[in-house]
């Protein structure tokens, strides 16, 4: 079974929600809720602030062109993506509502928030760990043999340009377009995973983006010495 075919149930409602669909909504919510009433409680001041990050958590969810819970792929539990969208929109309205606040990184890689002491704040950095790794692995594993044989060399073993075109046959130029192209490929399908994973907006995707080019290298070197891909 298939990671979308486990979670068929989660993608089915969260696509009756993004079409409106006012039993589904309501179904949402019932199941849901609790969910939203846990992140909200670690940002509210008051009962009627929590009221008012939930709403907003709602029309962010479920309104728009498309609704953001159409993001939902069903790639992993509906409950740890809605967890994140419900943290990231928090974060959010926080950062909006008191400038005086220091921002919290916009990236999500390495450290999204200070306060290491709050359990949601803490999920948040390790789902969007967890992500980031499971999305570049299966971005290696859809590299062609030779793709991953450049960035291998290049990463792993650290040869310069010069001693990766011998130990390929080729031009010290051709043999950096191809490290370049691979490394380029690799980031893409990163992305793409990332986004098909997490609920991002554009901006916070555009953001991810430069998280995605500076840590690829450091955890791709992990990656290709742990597997051997």
């Amino acid at each position: 079974m298939g990671a979308v075919d486990e979670h068929a149930g989660d993608l089915a409602l969260a696509t009756a929600c993004a079409a409106g669909d006012a039993k589904a909504i309501a179904t949402f919510e019932a199941k849901f809720g609790p969910v939203l009433r846990t992140v909200t409680a670690r940002f509210a001041t008051d009962p009627q602030h929590a009221d008012e990050l939930r709403q907003r958590i709602r029309e962010r969810l479920l309104t728009g062109a498309p609704p953001r819970i159409a993001q939902y792929t069903g790639r992993g539990h509906f409950e740890n993506w809605l967890r994140v969208a419900a943290l990231r929109i928090c974060l959010n309205a926080q950062r909006g509502h008191d400038p005086a606040r220091p921002a919290a990184s916009t990236g999500g890689l390495a450290e999204l928030v200070d306060g290491g002491d709050d359990i949601e704040l803490r999920f948040l950095r390790a789902e969007y760990r967890e992500a980031f790794r499971a999305a570049l692995t299966a971005a290696v594993g859809a590299l062609d043999r030779s793709e991953r044989a450049v960035l291998r060399l290049g990463v792993v073993h650290r040869l310069t340009i010069d001693q990766l075109g011998v130990a390929l046959g080729i031009h010290r130029a051709t043999a950096a377009r191809r490290l370049a192209r691979a490394r380029e490929r690799l980031i893409e399908r990163t992305i793409a995973g990332l986004k098909s994973s997490l609920a991002l907006d554009d901006d916070e995707l555009a953001s991810l983006q430069r998280e995605v080019d500076g840590q690829v290298e450091v955890t791709l070197s992990r990656l290709l010495a742990e597997t051997g891909a």
